[in-house]
C-alpha cells in the first residue's frame, strides 16, 4: 500500500466520521504510522493540515445542510462537532 493509498484511506475514515469527535490516533493506524507522522505526510500530500482539512468539510456539510433543510443553526452546529452556533 502506498502513501496515496493510505492517505485515501484516512480521508475516507474522517469523512466517514465528521459528525463524531476524530481521534487523530484511530486514523493515524489507518495509515501505519504515528499521528506525528501522519499529520506530516497528511500536510504535504494534501497541501492542507488535518485539523483545517476537517474544520473546512465540517464548515462546508453544515453550510449545504443549512441552505437544504429547515433544521435550526444550533443543532447543525453539535451535529457537526461545532461549541456554539457562532
Amino acid at each position: 500500500m502506498n502513501w496515496l493509498e493510505r492517505m485515501n484511506d484516512a480521508i475516507d475514515y474522517i469523512e466517514d466520521h465528521l459528525t463524531e469527535n476524530i481521534d487523530y490516533t484511530a486514523v493515524a493506524k489507518r495509515t501505519y504510522c504515528s499521528v506525528y507522522n501522519f499529520q506530516r505526510i497528511f500536510s504535504f500530500i494534501i497541501s492542507v493540515p488535518v485539523a483545517e482539512y476537517i474544520r473546512n468539510r465540517r464548515l462546508t456539510l453544515a453550510a449545504q445542510e443549512l441552505q437544504n433543510t429547515s433544521k435550526r443553526m444550533i443543532d447543525l452546529a453539535v451535529k457537526y462537532q461545532y461549541e456554539s452556533q457562532e
